[in-house]
C-alpha cells in the first residue's frame, strides 16, 4: 500500500513486535496459555526430596503468584523444604537476548533476561526509607531479599535533599548491592527498579521469602535442574490467554515478552529447550 525509505536498512526497534505478535496468534492460537507448575511429594509435613517450581515461559508470573503456590504448600500441611530446584528446560540457558551484549551496563528493566521460569519480569526494586531518628542507617527493603548481599551505607539527615548511590556487582547466583548516601530524616520513601542478573536464582529467592512468609522453613539449597519424572504435581498457574498477553507487546512496548513469547514459538514448534533462534526460524 504504501513504502518509505523501503531500501534503507535502518533498526527496525519495536515494530519488530508486530511480526512477533502476528506469528505467535498464527502458529500458537488466541487461547494459548503457559504453565507454570509446583511438584514435590509431601510426607509428614515435609517435602520428601526436592520440591520444583517447573516454568513454560509465563511472562506474567510475579510474587503473588507464588505466594498462593506457599499457601497451597501449606493447606497440605507442609512445614519444611530442604531443597528448591528451579526447572526451565523448556528454554536454553541463554538468557540475554541476542545484540543485549552492545549494551553491557545496561541495567534498566526494561531489558530484562529471560528464562523460562522467570518472576516480576525478571526486575527487582530496592526500596530507601529514612531511618527512625537522626543519623540512622536508612531502611532498605528489596523482594527476594536472600538474592542480595547488601550494603547500607546510607544515612538519615537534616538535609532536604536526598543524594543516594547504588551500584551492583554480579556474584553469579546471587548480586552484590552497594548504597551510600544520604536520605532526609522527614523524607519520602525512594525506589530504583533494575533488571535480574540471573533470573532463575532471583525466582528461586523470592519463592523462598513467600514460603517463609506463609511460615515454612524455607530451602537452604536453590538451584536450577529438573524436575523429577514420577514427582506428583501439587498446584499450576496458567498465564492468561495469548490474546491477553499481546497487550503487553503492542499497547506497553515490552521487550520482556516480547522476547518470552519469541522463544516461546520455538518451544512449540522447534524443539525444547528452545533458542531464541529456534523462534526466529
Amino acid at each position: 500500500v504504501v513504502a518509505y525509505n523501503d531500501k534503507l536498512p535502518l533498526n527496525p526497534a519495536s515494530n519488530l513486535k508486530l511480526l512477533t505478535a502476528a506469528a505467535a496468534l498464527l502458529q500458537l492460537g488466541a487461547d494459548f496459555r503457559m504453565h507454570t507448575g509446583l511438584y514435590g511429594r509431601v510426607r509428614d509435613g515435609r517435602i520428601e526430596g526436592d520440591l520444583c517450581l517447573k516454568g513454560q515461559a509465563d511472562p506474567t508470573l510475579n510474587r503473588a503468584d507464588l505466594a498462593v503456590f506457599a499457601q497451597r504448600l501449606l493447606d497440605e500441611g507442609v512445614h519444611e523444604v530442604e531443597r528448591l530446584v528451579i526447572d526451565a528446560s523448556y528454554f536454553d540457558a541463554a538468557i540475554l537476548p541476542p545484540a543485549f551484549e552492545q549494551q553491557p551496563r545496561e541495567s534498566a528493566p526494561f531489558r530484562a533476561a529471560i528464562g523460562a521460569l522467570s518472576v516480576n519480569a525478571n526486575a527487582y526494586t530496592v526500596r530507601v526509607r529514612p531511618g527512625a531518628s537522626l543519623g540512622a542507617s536508612a531502611r532498605v527493603s528489596i523482594d527476594g531479599a536472600g538474592y542480595f548481599e547488601i550494603d547500607n551505607r546510607v544515612l538519615s539527615v537534616r538535609e532536604t535533599t536526598p543524594n543516594v548511590q547504588l551500584s551492583e556487582r554480579d556474584l553469579g547466583d546471587r548480586v552484590a548491592l552497594s548504597l551510600s548516601g544520604k536520605v532526609p530524616l522527614e523524607g519520602a520513601a525512594m525506589s530504583w527498579t533494575r533488571r535480574v542478573s540471573a533470573p532463575l536464582y532471583y525466582a528461586g529467592h523470592v519463592f523462598a521469602e513467600t514460603l517463609s512468609v506463609a511460615g515454612i522453613r524455607a530451602p537452604k539449597q536453590i538451584q536450577p535442574g529438573s524436575c523429577a519424572q514420577d514427582a506428583p504435581l501439587i498446584a499450576l498457574r496458567d498465564s492468561p490467554p495469548l490474546a491477553q498477553l499481546l497487550a503487553r507487546l503492542g499497547k506497553d512496548s515490552d521487550n520482556f515478552a516480547a522476547e518470552m513469547l519469541a522463544k516461546t514459538l520455538g518451544a512449540e514448534r522447534k524443539q525444547q529447550p528452545a533458542t531464541t533462534a529456534d523462534g526466529v526460524a
